[in-house]
């Protein structure tokens, strides 16, 4: 399965968020971390998308422990999901869920 969420920085400081990279490596390793998780990209556009095994870990469970990050500005993260779609299915774009 393939998740895709947005995340929006809020009101953390210009150049940090998703422009920085102590941020996006606590993401991946946050991930990367959970079992189930079998890869992890960064878009340009403040998407990320998650490839995971939806027997182990569910998009909720991804949005829960990505909720909590950045731990050095206490979670602003704003999170949305985009998609998530298991391979056979079509490209078409899931409902979107804020978090």
């Amino acid at each position: 399965m393939k998740t895709i969420i947005e995340i929006d920085c809020g009101d953390i400081p210009p150049g940090c968020g998703l422009a920085c990279g102590a941020c996006i490596q606590e993401i991946r390793e946050t991930v990367e971390a959970m079992d189930g998780v079998l890869g992890f990209a960064k878009h340009l556009d403040d998407l990320i998308e998650i490839e995971h095994d939806p027997q182990k870990v569910s998009p909720q469970d991804l949005i829960e422990a990505l909720s909590k990050l950045p731990t050095a500005h206490e979670g602003f993260f704003q999170l949305t999901l985009i998609e998530s779609r298991t391979e056979n299915q079509a490209d078409a774009p899931g409902s979107r869920t804020s978090a």
